[in-house]
């Protein structure tokens, strides 16, 4: 009895295995089948009666309905005589037409519009701070959206189409406010509070001709600053980086937080080689939206007094943010912002302020990078009084300046090259060349005539070794060197002199000057020789 019990599990395991042997394969299919259904069903079951997905999903469609009757999709157009790539005419006969037929410039008016871009925007109520009864609605864009446009055409969300007229852009800061002349459009809601690196947001827009889309994604970082504002005189970028899906198309539309309220406008992308303007590439990740408190505080300037209006404090500034190295050859150990300039004449020269001064806050507001204090001194209207704190021969002092109203005017009127010349041969040479600078020559009046610049008595560099110190520092041919730790250089002379007063191996600090995009830039470097070096 025992011996049937023992081999019974065995004799039905062998049994089965020979029905399935016998049977075929369709036997383990049919029960793999039931139980991916039963499995299936349960998972099913599972979501249909989770309801954080419910309403996750509803909290989603409910922003898509409270922002889009605020949003619009932008088409712009020009007269048949643009050319958006900037190609020239016909070689032969610029006055012939492609079937060699004259032709006038004076009749492209005549031409019908065609399109060459579109993009997105979204309607904005402006208040009047004196009057809560006097309000009205435009649409904000960015500015290179409708830069080129003769025709601007926008559509709403309900298939509505209207003509809009620019009221006036800033290319500054990339924004543009347009008018429309049609009553009962729905504003966007603008949000109160900024947003912070992990906050979710949406981004609403035309990508791609794609009108009316929706994205999604989160807050990847704040205050980017890409160089993509490419003006006389610089832009003024505080960018919000985020995840959600930006294409060409999508430039000027809203990006919004949870609530459907705006906290930013969709301006650019990063594609190929780096962030750019959409219209030049497609998503990879990276969106970048300007804060929305940024874009409310132009477009009001341009709504009530039709254009915008900066203050200017009159000083140059360095290329590079200010480093502990830099900062330690002015006994310096906090953050700021140094200057390498002063226009005597403008605000901050009149009120005292020199080169060399560091300066930490504006109207106790701090102001550790220059791209910060650039903004902030920008917000500003001109003849405000504003408190300068700055660090001066190991202390800090605060003055009052009233700021002047920014130029759009370049400080130069060209390029400097190199001019052809025999090296300088003067003892003390030796150190320079080891640092890089392998040859120099006084800068003359007729140099600076040759090439359209103004002149002060200065040492221009003729001649940078490569791979040297003073290349990794970005020195190059046709830079000025004005000053050396602090000390003015008026001639080869004076700069061999002050050299040889100090010990490259512990950092010398010198000032250049360079006109670049026919504006002077000036800067400070710092050129160090390794601890083993021995000086002459």
């Amino acid at each position: 009895m025992s011996r049937i019990r023992w081999y019974g599990p065995t004799l039905v395991l062998l049994l089965t295995v020979l029905l399935v042997m016998i049977l075929g394969p369709g036997v383990a299919r049919e029960i793999a089948y039931t139980h991916t259904q039963s499995r299936v069903t349960f998972v099913k079951n599972s979501l249909t009666e989770n309801p954080f997905l419910a309403e996750l999903s509803e909290s989603f469609r409910k922003v898509s309905q409270a922002v889009e009757p605020s949003v619009v999709a932008i088409q712009v157009l020009a007269r048949a005589d643009f050319n958006p790539h900037g190609t020239a005419r016909r070689l032969f006969d610029p006055d012939a037409d492609t079937d060699g037929q004259p032709r006038s410039g004076r009749y492209d008016r005549y031409a019908p519009p065609r399109l060459i871009g579109s993009g997105s925007g979204w309607v904005y109520r402006y208040q009047n701070p004196e009057d809560p009864d006097d309000y009205q609605h435009v649409i904000i864009t960015n500015h290179h959206v409708v830069r080129n446009a003769d025709v601007i055409k926008i559509r709403f969300h309900d298939g509505a189409e209207y003509e809009a007229k620019i009221l006036n852009t800033d290319d500054r800061t990339d924004i543009a406010v347009l008018t429309v002349d049609v009553k009962n459009l729905v504003p966007a809601s603008i949000a109160r509070e900024g947003v912070q690196q992990g906050d979710m947001v949406f981004a609403f827009g035309s990508p791609l001709s794609f009108d009316f889309s929706m994205s999604q994604g989160i807050i990847s970082a704040t205050g980017r600053e890409l160089g993509i504002i490419n003006v006389k005189g610089g832009g003024y970028e505080n960018f919000i980086q985020t995840d959600a899906m930006i294409n060409p198309g999508n430039s000027g539309g809203p990006l919004t937080n949870i609530y459907g309220e705006v906290v930013g406008m969709n301006t650019a992308i990063a594609a190929g080689n780096g962030p750019r303007t959409p219209g030049n590439g497609t998503f990879v990740g990276l969106g970048f939206a300007i804060p929305v408190d940024m874009v409310v505080e132009i477009a009001d300037q341009i709504i009530a007094d039709g254009e915008v209006r900066r203050g200017f404090l009159g000083i140059a500034l360095p290329v590079d943010d200010l480093d502990e190295r830099m900062a330690q050859t002015f006994g310096f150990d906090g953050k700021g912002v140094l200057v390498s300039g002063v226009n005597v004449d403008g605000p901050a020269g009149l009120a005292g302020i020199k080169r060399g001064d560091i300066i930490t806050k504006i109207n106790d507001k701090p102001t550790p990078t220059i791209a910060g204090l650039r903004s902030l001194i920008a917000r500003y209207k001109p003849g405000a009084e504003v408190a300068v704190e700055l660090f001066r021969d190991g202390e800090i002092g605060t003055i009052n300046v009233v700021l002047d109203e920014f130029p759009n005017m370049s400080l130069a009127a060209g390029p400097v090259t190199n001019p052809k010349h025999p090296d300088a041969t003067a003892e003390g040479m030796s150190t320079l060349r080891k640092l890089g600078i392998a040859g120099v020559q006084d800068f003359t009046e007729r140099t600076a005539e040759r090439f359209g610049v103004e002149y002060f008595p200065t040492v221009i560099i003729t001649s940078i070794r490569r791979n040297s110190v003073a290349a990794v520092e970005r020195l190059d041919s046709g830079m000025l060197i004005t000053h050396v730790m602090g000390e003015p250089i008026a001639n080869v002379d004076e700069l061999i002199s002050q050299i040889e007063l100090h010990d490259p191996t512990q950092g010398i600090r010198i000032s250049t000057k360079t006109w670049q995009n026919r504006e002077l830039v000036t800067q400070f470097v710092i050129l160090k020789l390794p601890a083993d070096f021995t000086t002459p």
